[in-house]
Order: structure tokens, then C-alpha cells, then sequence
């Protein structure tokens, strides 16, 4: 669904509404209902949204974009990829991020 909702310019809303949704609330985020309602709230057409849904539109994207975080062991949130080489998975301190910058420097040159 966030494939859909950046092209309508609505990741960020429709990001921010699935974590509150799911850790404020918890609401069942699996489920297509619940998924066309945020989305509905977010500010997209509910009945595209489940035509998205249903769809095999983006699904080669999405499991492309799970195989590269099994790959690079993704494993918690938050996580940020770096020159689509590192993961860095969880709450760390800003010298890991220094130490992969530095090594992502080493890589591009």
C-alpha cells in the first residue's frame, strides 16, 4: 500500500497511520479492511486502494524489496539502508552511522 499511497504523494500520512494504527491501537494491519480504512483516512479513494490490493500490481517490486532486506539482514525497525549495501537495523548510536558512512565513502570511491 505504500507503493500506492507515494504516488498520490501520501506515503509519509499513510506510514504514520499504519504504525499509530498498529502500535497505539492495535489494530490488525494484516487485514484489507483495516488497510482500505487507513487508507481512507490518510486521504486516498478507499475502493482504488482495494483494487490496488487485490492486484498483482508491484508484487515483482515488493518481493524484490524483501529479498534485498533478507540479504542485507534486516531485522528491526527502525532500519536504514546506506548505498543500498548496509543495513543498519535498530536503535543505534551515531558512531555505527559514522562507521558505515565512512565505509560507504570507501566503497563509492
Amino acid at each position: 500500500m505504500l507503493h500506492y499511497a507515494r504516488r498520490h504523494n501520501k506515503q509519509d500520512v499513510v506510514a504514520e497511520n499504519l504504525f499509530q494504527s498498529y502500535f497505539f491501537y492495535g489494530i490488525d494491519i494484516g487485514s484489507i479492511a483495516h488497510l482500505i480504512k487507513i487508507a481512507a483516512e490518510s486521504g486516498l479513494d478507499g475502493e482504488d486502494v482495494r483494487s490496488y490490493m487485490e492486484s498483482s500490481e508491484d508484487i515483482e517490486l515488493v518481493r524484490g524489496h524483501d529479498l534485498q532486506s533478507r540479504k542485507l539482514g534486516v531485522s528491526g525497525v527502525p532500519c536504514f539502508i546506506i548505498a543500498e549495501e548496509y543495513a543498519i537495523s535498530g536503535a543505534q548510536e551515531s558512531e555505527v552511522f559514522l562507521q558505515v558512512f565512512d565505509a560507504a565513502k570507501e566503497l563509492s570511491c
